[in-house]
C-alpha cells in the first residue's frame, strides 16, 4: 500500500453528521515505507518503533469541536436523562428476573451440573486420589480430634458426613474437607472454656463432644445465613496478612497444646489470656515429671517423619507419582508395637483407647448450649473456617481455569457442618495439606472425595479398633511436625513489610495478639485493624494540582516533570478516591487551600459575569511537510489576572454521596460568589446520577460539565507562555462564550451547541 494511497484516502474522509467529527491523520514522511520489526517494537524506548533511518513520526490529530457531557448524554445514550427509579420499571425488572426453578435447583446443586458431563476417561485420577486422601484423612482425623479434646473416631466422622454434602453442593473440584488443626483446635478450646464455666455440682457437666456438636451446629448456622444474604465478598475483610499472621499464632497454640502428650506430662490446661507463656511456665516446673518412654517415642517418631519430608520425599516424588503415606506407616508401627509390648500398662503411656465400631446414630444437638455459643464462638469459627477454605478453592481455581462462587461455597460449608452436628461431628474446614496432595495426584473432581468416602466406610465399620493401643504420643508427633508449613509463614512478615508497612504492621500485630492473648483476641484484633486500614487509606484520597505537558493535551501531576506548565487563570484540580461523609470535609479544605476565597465576597443572588468574559475566536492554519505537521493559531483571549476556572477532573473518582454532593455544592456557590466558574469533568454514570438528584449539576450549571478535562480547558480559550493552548487543527472555529445565564435549562442548551456545531461544519467542511 502506498503513501499516496493513504494520503489521498485520508483526504476523502469527510464528516458525517455534527456530533460525529473526530479525524485521526497519519503524517508520514517521504521516505520508503518499512514495516516495524517484532524485535524493535519490544526494545522501543521512544515514541516511535519503526526501523527505518529516517524516523517516521506518528501524529494524532483531532478536529472536532467542544463538547458537553449534557451534548454526550442527549445525542449518545439511550434515554436523555439520567436513569430514575420509577414503579414500572421496577415491574420491568421483576419481569425479565422470573425465578428458574430447574436453574435455581441445578445452582444450589452444582452436581447436577458436572457430573452427566464428567469425563469418565478421568475416573482413574479420582480414584487414585480418593485413595491416597483416605490415607492421609486416617492419622490426620485421629491426630486433629485429639487437638479439639475429642475421641479420635470423631476426626473419622468429620472425613465422612461432611465430605458428602460438600461434594454435592461444594463448587471448588480440587479441595478436601474434613478435619484442620486451626478450626480443632479453636472449636476445642471453646468447647473446653464452656465446660469449664459452667460446672456446677447440682447437675451433671456437658461432655466436650456434646458441646462441641452444639459449636458445630452454630457454625453451620452461621455460614447457611450468611450464603443467603450472599456475604461471600465478606471475607475479603480477611486479607492475606491477617489470615497469615493468625494462622502462624494459632501453631503456636497447636505446638504448646501437644507439648503434654510428647512428654507425657499430666497437668491441667490452661486458658485465658497469657495462656501460652503460663503454660510454658507449667512444663518447666514439671519437666522433671516426663515419661521417659513418652519422649522417646516422641523423639523416633518425630525424626522419622522430618527425615522422610526433608530427605527422602523429594526423590519418592520423582519416581513414583504419588506420595508415600508416611503418617499411616508410622500409626501402623506405632499401634503393633504398642500392643506386642504392652506399653500402656509397662510405662503407662497414654493410648487411644476404645474405638466404636459403626456409623454413629443421628442426634439433634443441645439447643440450650447452641444459644450460648451462636456468639462470638460460632461466628468467629465461621468466619475463618471459611475464609481459609475459600482462599485454597480460589487458588485452585485460577490454576486449573474454573470459577469457584464464593456465595455458593458459604452454603456448602454450612449445610457440612449442620449435617455434621447430628453425627457427632465438629466443625470443618478445607484442609491444606490434604487438598494440595488431591490436587497433586492427579485429582479432577469432587468424586475423589465421594472416593475417600467409600474408603474411610471400612474403617468406620471395620478397622477402626485395630487403631486402640495406638500411644497419643504419635499422633501429637504428627501434629507437630505437620506444623512446619504453617510456621514457615513467618517469611510473609518480611515480604509484606517491605511491601508495604501497614500491612506488616497487621502480620505482626495478629500473630503477636494470637499469641500473647487468645486465639479469639487475636482474630478481633487482626480484623479490627483490618477494617480500620481499610477505611483509613479510603478516607485519605488523593488531590493532584495538574499542569499540561509541553506541546500535548496530557495533564499530569504539576510536579512530575519540568515540561508540565500550569494554565494561567485556571486551576485543574484531579481527584482520586471516593467522596463521601467522611471526606467531604477533606475535601473542600484542600481545594480551599489551592484556591484561596478573597476577603471581600458580593452578595448573594444571581452570578453577574465582568465584562471580560473569555470567548474563543480561531484561525488554524496547518502546513504538511515531509514528516512535521505545524500549526499555527492566534487566539484572542481577555483574562483578570486572578483564578477564573477551578477544572475539578474527576475520573478517578469512584463514588459520591449525597451528603459530599451537598459540600460540594456549597463549594461551587462559594466560588460563584467570587466570579470563580467550577468545572467538572470525567464523571461516571453512577456519579452524575447522584450529582443530578442532589443538584449539582443545576449548581455548576450543565453545560460546565465535560467528558474530558481538555474540553473544558479549551472552552476558556487559555494560552501558555505564546503557545497555543493544546489543541488541534480545526478545533474551534467557531464562536462559543461562555454564558452564565440560562443554565437551568437543558434543551437551551443542547439547541445553542447543536448550532455552533453545525455552523462549525459549515466553515470547515473537512480535512484541508
Amino acid at each position: 500500500m502506498s503513501r499516496k494511497f493513504l494520503r489521498d484516502r485520508a483526504l476523502s474522509v469527510t464528516k458525517s453528521e455534527a456530533e460525529e467529527q473526530e479525524q485521526i491523520r497519519l503524517v508520514e514522511s517521504p521516505e520508503p515505507e518499512l514495516e516495524p520489526t517484532m524485535a524493535s517494537f519490544l526494545n522501543d524506548d521512544s515514541d516511535h518503533f519503526y526501523t527505518t533511518g529516517a524516523e517516521k513520526q506518528r501524529k494524532i490529530i483531532i478536529d472536532r469541536p467542544v463538547l458537553t457531557q449534557a451534548y454526550i448524554c442527549s445525542k449518545y445514550s439511550s434515554s436523555n436523562d439520567l436513569k430514575t427509579w420509577n414503579p414500572s420499571s421496577c415491574k420491568e425488572w421483576f419481569k425479565t428476573h422470573k425465578c428458574n426453578p430447574k436453574k435455581t435447583i441445578f445452582s444450589l446443586i452444582p452436581i447436577l451440573t458436572w457430573l452427566p458431563s464428567y469425563e469418565w476417561r478421568s475416573i482413574s485420577f479420582d480414584l487414585v486420589a480418593g485413595f491416597v486422601v483416605a490415607v492421609l484423612n486416617i492419622p490426620q482425623g485421629m491426630a486433629y480430634a485429639m487437638l479439639g479434646n475429642l475421641p479420635a473416631i470423631v476426626g473419622i466422622y468429620m472425613a465422612f458426613f461432611p465430605v458428602i454434602i460438600y461434594a454435592i453442593l461444594g463448587t471448588s473440584r480440587h479441595v478436601s474437607m474434613g478435619t484442620f488443626a486451626v478450626i480443632c483446635l479453636m472449636s476445642g478450646k471453646a468447647a473446653l472454656d464452656y465446660q469449664s464455666s459452667h460446672h456446677s455440682p447440682s447437675k451433671p457437666d456437658y461432655s466436650i463432644l456434646e458441646i462441641t456438636t452444639a459449636i458445630t451446629f452454630c457454625v453451620g448456622i452461621w455460614q447457611a445465613i450468611l450464603g443467603v444474604l450472599r456475604l461471600g465478598a465478606a471475607s475479603l475483610l480477611l486479607n492475606s496478612e491477617l489470615v497469615s499472621g493468625f494462622t502462624t499464632g494459632a501453631a503456636v497454640h497447636v505446638l504448646t497444646s501437644q507439648v503434654k502428650s510428647l512428654l507425657g506430662l499430666s497437668i491441667p490446661k490452661r486458658t485465658g489470656i497469657f495462656k501460652i507463656i503460663l503454660s510454658y511456665i507449667d512444663f518447666g516446673k514439671n519437666i522433671q515429671n516426663s515419661n521417659v518412654a513418652a519422649v522417646v517415642i516422641s523423639v523416633i517418631t518425630i525424626s522419622v517423619l522430618t527425615v522422610y519430608n526433608e530427605f527422602l520425599k523429594p526423590y519418592w516424588t520423582k519416581k513414583i507419582p504419588f506420595p508415600l503415606p508416611i503418617e499411616l506407616i508410622t500409626i501402623i508401627i506405632g499401634t503393633v508395637v504398642s500392643l506386642y509390648f504392652n506399653f500402656h500398662e509397662l510405662f503407662n503411656i497414654a493410648i487411644v483407647d476404645h474405638i466404636p465400631t459403626g456409623l454413629p446414630a443421628p442426634e439433634l444437638p443441645n439447643f440450650e448450649i447452641v444459644k450460648e455459643m451462636m456468639f462470638p464462638q460460632g461466628l468467629l469459627i465461621c468466619i475463618v473456617a471459611y475464609a481459609i477454605s475459600v482462599s485454597m478453592a480460589k487458588i485452585f481455581a485460577g490454576k486449573h481455569n474454573y470459577s469457584v462462587d464464593a456465595n455458593q461455597e458459604l452454603l456448602a460449608q454450612g449445610g457440612s457442618n449442620l449435617v455434621g452436628s447430628f453425627f457427632s461431628c465438629g466443625p470443618v474446614s478445607v484442609s491444606l495439606s490434604r487438598s494440595v496432595i488431591q490436587e497433586q495426584v492427579g485429582g479432577r473432581t469432587q468424586l475423589a472425595s465421594l472416593f475417600s468416602c467409600a474408603i474411610l466406610i471400612f474403617v468406620l465399620l471395620w478397622i477402626g479398633p485395630f487403631f486402640e493401643t495406638l500411644p497419643n504420643c504419635v499422633l501429637s508427633s504428627i501434629i507437630v511436625v505437620a506444623l512446619k508449613g504453617m510456621f514457615l509463614q513467618v517469611k510473609d512478615f518480611r515480604s509484606a513489610w517491605k511491601l508495604s508497612k501497614v500491612n506488616g504492621f497487621i502480620w505482626l500485630c495478629t500473630f503477636m495478639s494470637t499469641v500473647v492473648l487468645d486465639i479469639e483476641y487475636g482474630l478481633a484484633i487482626g480484623v479490627a485493624l483490618s477494617v480500620l486500614t481499610l477505611l483509613w487509606r479510603s478516607n485519605r484520597p488523593k488531590m493532584t494540582l495538574l499542569g499540561v505537558y509541553e506541546n500535548t493535551e496530557l495533564y499530569v501531576d504539576i510536579n512530575s516533570s519540568e515540561q508540565v506548565k500550569e494554565l494561567p487563570h485556571v486551576k485543574i484540580i484531579k481527584y482520586t478516591g471516593c467522596l463521601n461523609f467522611a471526606t467531604a470535609e477533606s475535601f473542600s479544605n484542600q481545594i480551599l487551600k489551592l484556591v484561596p476565597l478573597t476577603k471581600e465576597q458580593p452578595k448573594k443572588g444571581k452570578l453577574s459575569i465582568p465584562k471580560l468574559i473569555p470567548t474563543i475566536s480561531t484561525i488554524s492554519k496547518e502546513k504538511i511537510t515531509d514528516n512535521v505537521s505545524i500549526g499555527t493559531r492566534e487566539t484572542n483571549v481577555s483574562v483578570e489576572e486572578k483564578i477564573q476556572w477551578i477544572i475539578l477532573d474527576m475520573s478517578s473518582m469512584s463514588s459520591l454521596d449525597p451528603e459530599a454532593a451537598r459540600a460540594l455544592n456549597a463549594l461551587i456557590q462559594k466560588y460563584a460568589n467570587e466570579i470563580v466558574q467550577v468545572m467538572i469533568t470525567g464523571c461516571a454514570d453512577p456519579v452524575l446520577d447522584v450529582m443530578k438528584t442532589c443538584g449539582v449539576l443545576s449548581q455548576v450549571g450543565i453545560r460546565h460539565v465535560f467528558p474530558t478535562v481538555h474540553d473544558a480547558v479549551v472552552s476558556c480559550g487559555l494560552q501558555i507562555e505564546n503557545q497555543s493552548c493544546p489543541t488541534q487543527s480545526n478545533l474551534t472555529n467557531y464562536d462559543y462564550p461562555i454564558n452564565y445565564e440560562s443554565e437551568s435549562d437543558n434543551e437551551v442548551a443542547y439547541q445553542e451547541l447543536e448550532s455552533s456545531v453545525r455552523r462549525h461544519n459549515v466553515d470547515s467542511p473537512g480535512v484541508r
